[in-house]
Formats: structure tokens, C-alpha cells, sequence
């Protein structure tokens, strides 16, 4: 009974090491830099917290809220890294990079995966494929491998997206004339038969 409780025990505190390495902390003494304005931007942190915990299905109502205590302090790293965040998965995939730039790599681990998609968002592909690398080569041997099939993925993605965009041809679509076209969106046409 005492190894049991021992092993539920070890397994909750190994559980909770492991959710906060996945969560930087926001420390109100590093966050706090004056007094006007830090009881509402506190307030609206504390709320965003509370949503970013409960997963990346709830990071759309925590961004706004992280957004509000940005304008209170823009310099806090952790708020930096987790507004990006909650913006890459959330509503507006293409202003994470902005804020992502903000933070810092040593913030979390998968910041540079992060930081990554944040670029190929933007459509900077060769930043985002160093980014993978980059990654790629911080991963220990166990995590590397279960990782590497889907970063190598986004990677492939980034290398033909440049060359897609160098080997581009400019193509214009004319209407042909109501000879040919309608006035509806003519974009297979079938020919029927009656």
C-alpha cells in the first residue's frame, strides 16, 4: 500500500514538473514596473493564466487578455513568449512573430519550433527552416526521433514554398466575353448533355 501511494505520489509531482516546464511563469515582481495601470494589467494576466492553463482550445479568450497587459509592460519576456503563443494557435497566426521576436530562445524549449512556424506563417521560409534545424539539434535522442518525421515535414514545406515562389509565373484570368462566360463563377465548366 505505502509503494503505491509512493508511485502516485512520484508520478503527480513528475506530472507537475512537466506541466510547468510547458508553462513559463510570469513573476508579478518582474512584470509590475509601476504602479498606474498594474492592478488592471494584473487582472487581466491573471485571466489570461487562467485560460492559457486550460489548454490551446481556450488560448483564443486568453490573447486578447495577454494582449491588455502587453500595453502594461512589453518587455516581460514570458508574456512575450506566451501572447505569441496563445496567437500562433489561436486567431492571428501572422502577429505571433511580433511578439514570439520579443521573447527570448532560452524562455522555453520549443521556442524555436515556435518561432519557426511563426516565420513560415509569414511566408520567410528560410528563416523558418533554420528555425526547425535549430530545434531539430536541441532535442535530446529519445524526443528527436519521435519529433523529427513531422519538423523534417515542415521543413520540406518551407523548401518547396521557396522554390514555388522563385519558379512563380504571373497569370492572369480575363473573361472571355458573356459569349463564353455567364455572370456566375465559371470556374469548372462541365459541358451536359439534355
Amino acid at each position: 500500500m505505502q509503494k503505491r501511494t509512493l508511485l502516485c505520489l512520484l508520478a503527480l509531482a513528475l506530472s507537475t514538473l512537466l506541466q510547468a516546464r510547458n508553462k513559463p511563469t510570469i513573476e508579478e515582481s518582474e512584470f509590475v514596473t509601476q504602479a498606474e495601470g498594474a492592478e488592471e494589467a494584473l487582472e487581466c494576466l491573471y485571466d489570461a493564466e487562467d485560460y492559457y492553463d486550460q489548454g490551446e482550445e481556450y488560448y483564443e479568450l486568453a490573447a486578447p487578455l495577454y494582449l491588455k497587459a502587453y500595453q502594461y509592460n512589453s518587455n516581460c519576456k514570458a508574456l512575450n513568449y506566451k501572447l505569441g503563443r496563445t496567437l500562433l494557435f489561436g486567431y492571428n497566426r501572422h502577429e505571433a512573430l511580433n511578439y514570439l521576436l520579443e521573447s527570448d530562445p532560452n524562455i522555453m524549449p520549443d521556442y524555436q519550433l515556435l518561432l519557426g512556424r511563426a516565420y513560415q506563417y509569414n511566408r520567410e521560409w528560410r528563416r523558418a527552416a533554420d528555425c526547425y534545424l535549430n530545434y531539430l539539434n536541441s532535442l535530446d535522442k529519445q524526443e528527436r526521433r519521435r519529433q523529427e518525421p513531422q519538423i523534417r515535414q515542415y521543413i520540406k514545406e518551407c523548401e518547396f514554398s521557396n522554390m514555388a515562389l522563385a519558379d512563380s509565373v504571373a497569370v492572369f484570368v480575363n473573361n472571355a466575353g458573356n459569349i463564353i462566360n455567364t455572370p456566375y463563377d465559371d470556374y469548372c465548366p462541365t459541358p451536359t448533355h439534355h
